[in-house]
């Protein structure tokens, strides 16, 4: 009997996949090796790298990865019909990369000198180094901040302070803080490398303060008043800011005001000086009166002579009298004519005349009234010695 036996092939072994990533972290940019260690004989491989639209066919491909965390996925077959793949035929493995931030300079750098008093000039040296290789790093950029509004964008720039940006006036207790940035593009690396440091400029030997202080020529008086001030200020002030009181305000060393209008006005002073910090205000207060109302002052002049001539009847009895408004003074005389005698008495009276004068002081008027009482005292004189006379002629008692 002869068997007959057909050999019927054996079925294919199934696909597994597999694979190695080597490295599987790191720094970006980071180039990874992959090596497809599937079983089964696979004859169709499709890699993912866990970007959109990246793939790879390829048995061992690499590919370069930026910072983050990626999903890198095999998927194989043994079978070249892609419409229909059985289970066995087909499979997949999936391994994770982490990609780290590239490390970004180490920023540091110099200042020479590192303190001083205002105003000082400092240089500023660029020590920074990036852990890349130099041939690697293109496009580095620095940005200064010197801590009182200055900024640069060179590598080693020179700066000069001249300003305590309103710091108290203790010496050595002040810094300005100065920072810089330093940035560079990393070869093959989407996102730029960015580092930061910070030091500081010690202020030192502050100036003193200004001190303001000044004088006026007129403290008070009757508007309008025009009032010269002088400023006397210690610690050489080189800008000067006044303020009258009025509303009116100038920025000169020595500036004259006048008041047109009566009040109380209070002057500020303030001197500064871009070396020193903190200046000390000076206050005066001005005061202003109304203006002098008219005055009026009398004069007594002789602008007058009367002249009487009496013819006098033997045994009269004659008076005498002379009286002044002006003062309390007055002189009276009796006088009896002898029988077989005849005289004329003549006498002179001032006549006073008022005068208005606008533009008399106070003391002018004192003055007058001085002299009007001396020549008062003129006319009792006068009055006396006629009395005196006629006693003389006529033999009175």
């Amino acid at each position: 009997m002869i068997v007959i036996v057909q050999c019927v092939g054996a079925a294919a072994p199934p696909v597994v996949a597999s694979f190695t990533a080597t490295p599987t972290s790191g720094v970006a940019p980071l180039t990874v090796q992959f090596t497809d260690t599937s079983t089964g004989n696979p004859t169709y491989r499709h890699w993912y790298f866990g970007e959109y639209l990246v793939e790879s066919t390829e048995p061992n491909p690499s590919h370069t990865f930026q910072a983050g965390t990626y999903t890198v996925t095999l998927f194989i077959s043994n079978t070249t019909n892609r419409d229909y793949i059985p289970d066995q035929t087909i499979s997949s493995t999936s391994q994770t990369i982490v990609v780290r931030e590239p490390p970004g300079p180490t920023v540091s750098f110099t200042s020479n000198p590192s303190s001083g008093k205002i105003p000082f000039t400092v240089q500023f040296t660029d020590t920074s180094t990036f852990p890349q290789r130099p041939e690697d790093i293109t496009d580095k950029n620095w940005q200064w901040d010197f801590g009182d509004g200055g900024t640069s964008t060179l590598q080693n720039p020179v700066h000069t302070y001249n300003t305590y940006m309103g710091y108290a006036c203790n010496p050595g207790s002040h810094v300005f803080p100065v920072t810089l940035v330093v940035r560079g593009k990393l070869s093959n690396y989407n996102g730029g490398l960015y580092g930061q440091s910070s030091n500081y400029i010690s202020l030192v030997d502050i100036s003193p303060a200004v001190v303001s202080a000044f004088t006026s020529t007129a403290t008070s008086g009757p508007a309008p008043l025009t009032v010269q001030f002088t400023d006397t200020s210690s610690n050489n002030p080189t800008s000067w800011s006044w303020n009258f009181g009025d509303g009116t305000y100038l920025n000169l060393q020595n500036p004259s005001h006048t008041y047109s209008i009566s009040g109380v006005y209070t002057v500020q002073m303030s001197g500064n000086s871009p070396t020193t910090c903190n200046p000390v205000t000076k206050t005066t207060t001005i005061t202003v009166l109304s203006p002098l109302a008219p005055t009026t002052s009398s004069t007594l002049t002789p602008t007058q002579t009367t002249t009487t001539a009496t013819t006098i009847a033997p045994n009269t009895t004659i008076t005498t009298a002379s009286t002044s408004t002006q003062t309390t003074k007055q002189t009276t005389g009796v006088t009896t004519v002898p029988t077989t005698s005849q005289t004329t008495i003549t006498t002179t009276t001032p006549t006073r005349t008022a005068t208005v004068n606008y533009s008399a002081t106070i003391a002018a008027m004192q003055s007058q009234i001085v002299e009007q009482n001396a020549r008062i005292t003129e006319q009792g004189n006068i009055l006396d010695q006629i009395m005196t006379f006629l006693r003389n002629v006529f033999g009175l008692k």
